[in-house]
């Protein structure tokens, strides 16, 4: 039980962080278009995705110190 609970929690950072790098990419290439509003939405998607992965990183970790 508890391998699938690691791999859920590794495919929920994977997925996080795959999401922010997108959104950050995208993110760049309004900014050349000079679509700065839009930029910034996906900068703040991009955000909010890695403030999941962090979330879920931190609370596996205090998991695992918990024993």
């Amino acid at each position: 039980m508890k391998v699938i609970q690691a791999d859920q929690i590794i495919m929920g950072l994977i997925i996080h962080a795959g999401d922010a790098k997108s959104h950050i990419y995208m993110a760049l290439e309004h900014a050349k278009k000079g679509e700065l509003v839009i930029s910034e939405g996906e900068i703040q998607l991009a955000e909010t995705a890695l403030n999941e992965a962090h979330n879920i990183q931190s609370s596996w970790l205090a998991q695992e110190a918990r024993g």
